[in-house]
C-alpha cells in the first residue's frame, strides 16, 4: 500500500461519544482520512451524493427515520460498510447488504482497525483488478479499403 494513499471515510452514529471514538480510532490509521460525521442516516446520504470521494462508512444501525441497514442499501455497492452497533441480531441481516464488517460497540481500537484494514484491502483489491482490465492510453490501427488508419485509445479512469 502506497504510505500517500488515503482512504475517506465517514462516521454515521446518532450517539455523540459513539461518534467521538470513531473519530479518535480514524484519527489513529494515517491512511485513514475522516471526511466527517453524521447524526443520521439521511444528513449522511446527503453528503454522500455531494462527495463522490467517501469510500468507506462507518454506519451505526439503531437509528431515527432511516436505518442503518435501509441507509446501506441505498448508498453505491463500491461504498465500503462497516456496521458500529450495540445490537447483536442484526448482524446476518448485515450479509444482505454486503457490509465488509460487524463491530459490536464497545469495541476495542484493535478490532476497529482489523475492520478498517480488511475495508481497505477490499478497495485496493478491486481498484487493482479494474486497472488490470482497462487498456493503457494507445494507438490501434484500423484497416479499411486497403488503408490503415490510426485510432487513439484513451484509457478512462472509472473509479
Amino acid at each position: 500500500m502506497e504510505n500517500s494513499q488515503k482512504y475517506r471515510s465517514v462516521i454515521v452514529d446518532d450517539e455523540p461519544i459513539a461518534r467521538k471514538i470513531i473519530s479518535s480510532y480514524v484519527a489513529q490509521i494515517a491512511c485513514l482520512e475522516n471526511a466527517g460525521e453524521c447524526k443520521n442516516a439521511i444528513e449522511a446520504l446527503e453528503m454522500i451524493s455531494r462527495d463522490n470521494s467517501i469510500q468507506i462508512i462507518f454506519l451505526d444501525i439503531n437509528m431515527p427515520n432511516l436505518t442503518g441497514l435501509a441507509m446501506a442499501k441505498i448508498v453505491k455497492k463500491d461504498i465500503k460498510i462497516i456496521f458500529t452497533t450495540a445490537y447483536s441480531e442484526y448482524a446476518v441481516a448485515s450479509y444482505e447488504v454486503n457490509a465488509i464488517d460487524y463491530l459490536l460497540k464497545p469495541f476495542s481500537f484493535e478490532r476497529f482497525a482489523i475492520a478498517a484494514f480488511k475495508a481497505i484491502e477490499s478497495i485496493r483489491l478491486t481498484t487493482n483488478s479494474l486497472n488490470g482490465i482497462l487498456p493503457q492510453d494507445k494507438t490501434i490501427y484500423i484497416k479499411s479499403e486497403g488503408m490503415s488508419y490510426p485510432v487513439f485509445v484513451k484509457r478512462y479512469s472509472i473509479l
